[in-house]
């Protein structure tokens, strides 16, 4: 649209020069036929002045009439030449604005190739994001589908083990215990002991046949007694966490190692098995060393905003960020852990709870109010992160003297 205006300012502005060439060229033989004429009148002045001067006999009345004559020629001849200076003065202006014209025309031709240069240059900009954007999109596709596939073959593990489960039930004597693991289907992972409960499930130490590490492993049981909603609430909860931490590879991030499942009198138990954080959680170091020095939490706090800007990043709202759910490794470094109530922003579909996270801890806006359900976003999580150096804060002026 930009090019046909301009376009059409261009070929105006060419018909305007070529009409003032034809109006100058009028001009000029206007000229040249009063400058003739102008000719002709002092020609025939200087005629009238030597016939005056033969006939000098003539009378009186004559002399008069030849006078006013002369008079009257002397006055045209003054308008003529005060019309030859107007259309002098008339045509340097037109030369002048002729002139404009063109150098104006130069300048549009100029901004008509600069933007045809930046037109093209964008044009191959966009056509370069659009092929990188394709093969983003085919690449994320290609990863979704891999996920998809594990998801379906952990939920085909999953039913298999509620299968056998039910099976056992039925064959198994009345007062007897019978547990075998799965997951993996190799019986590799070892569950030690509890190092921890909470509302989420319970955390063990787990050590993996054949290898001196040791590890953590998150459970979640899932309950035969439970209604089918909660059931498939636990289900989609445990595969949300699974592909939270798989698709997270930093630092400031708990490591995803493996999952397992294992079915139980009870029901079936899912395991997240992460790398082991010898150190506890923030919330044990306070409590064990009742004091924060200033270096130490100025460090937590350019950790813990990094991890939270690597999950912002990659579209992953935490949503429980608190001082238990940071944990510190044998250096002494802290790493976000615990992502059951993790959002994965371009997604729409949550895990169905009302309000998500910790009370005590959650942004004024993640409240739920008239029964709407919140929308949680990276804002909700700097508040938690907020919180969480108020904590630290509060350690730091009172000597251990606060508890929770």
């Amino acid at each position: 649209m930009v090019t046909a205006v301009k376009a059409f300012d261009e070929g105006h502005r060419a018909h305007e020069m070529v009409s003032g060439e034809r109006k100058m060229e009028r001009m000029q033989s206007h000229l040249e036929e009063l400058w003739e004429n102008m000719k002709r009148i002092e020609s025939g002045l200087d005629e009238v002045k030597s016939t005056h001067r033969r006939d000098s006999l003539y009378s009186k009345q004559k002399t008069d009439e030849l006078d006013a004559k002369m008079k009257q020629l002397e006055e045209d001849n003054a308008q003529l030449k005060s019309t030859v200076g107007a259309l002098k003065k008339e045509l340097e202006d037109t030369k002048q604005k002729l002139k404009e014209a063109l150098d104006e025309a130069a300048m549009l031709r100029e901004d008509n190739s600069n933007l045809a240069n930046q037109m093209s240059e964008e044009r191959a900009e966009l056509r370069e994001s659009l092929e990188e954007q394709t093969s983003q999109w085919r690449t994320r596709q290609e990863q979704y589908e891999r996920e998809l596939r594990e998801v379906r073959a952990d939920l085909a593990t999953v039913r298999k083990g509620i299968q056998d489960y039910r099976e056992m039930n039925t064959t198994d004597s009345p007062g007897g215990t019978t547990s075998h693991s799965q997951g993996s289907e190799t019986g590799e992972w070892i569950w030690k002991q509890k190092l921890g409960s909470g509302g989420f499930g319970e955390v063990f130490a787990a050590e993996r046949r054949g290898c001196p590490d040791r590890f953590a492993a998150k459970r979640i049981t899932m309950r035969d007694s439970d209604l089918i909603d909660k059931q498939e609430q636990i289900v989609s909860a445990f595969f949300k966490e699974m592909k939270a931490l798989q698709e997270c590879r930093h630092p400031r991030v708990v490591r995803y190692i493996d999952r397992a499942f294992e079915t139980v009198k009870s029901g079936v138990h899912f395991y997240l098995i992460m790398e082991y954080m010898s150190e506890g959680s923030l919330s044990d170091v306070i409590k064990r060393d009742g004091k924060l020095d200033e270096l130490k939490a100025k460090r937590f706090t350019g950790q813990l905003l990094d991890g939270l800007l690597y999950l912002h990043q990659r579209n992953i709202i935490h949503r429980d960020i608190k001082c238990s759910n940071i944990l510190l490794d044998g250096s002494g470094d802290i790493k976000l852990a615990d992502f059951g109530c993790v959002k994965f922003k371009k997604s729409k579909v949550d895990s169905g709870a009302k309000m998500t996270g910790t009370a005590w801890w959650m942004a004024p806006e993640l409240i739920p109010k008239d029964n709407q359900s919140p929308t949680p976003s990276e804002k909700s999580d700097v508040w938690y992160v907020g919180i969480s150096l108020q904590v630290e804060k509060s350690f730091l002026q009172n000597e251990g003297g606060y508890r929770f």
